[in-house]
């Protein structure tokens, strides 16, 4: 998604001709190189195992498995 033309640039050109920004803050800070297993970096034990659960309820009998 970071590579997608529109979230390249953080300025969009206003109508009198004057840059004007998008967003308040960086997009740089909207996307992150992810890796397995580095949420367990950010969330506590408690928070995976309560993620792991809901995600487990709504995708039950979709046929997809994250396993």
């Amino acid at each position: 998604m970071r590579n997608v033309e529109v979230n390249k640039d953080e300025k969009l050109l206003g109508a009198m001709g004057k840059s004007i920004s998008l967003v308040p803050f960086s997009l740089k800070s909207l996307f992150r190189k992810g890796e397995v297993g580095d949420h367990e970096n950010y969330l506590s034990q408690e928070m995976i195992e309560c993620i792991d659960k809901v995600v487990k309820e709504k995708l039950s009998g979709s046929g997809l498995n994250l396993g």
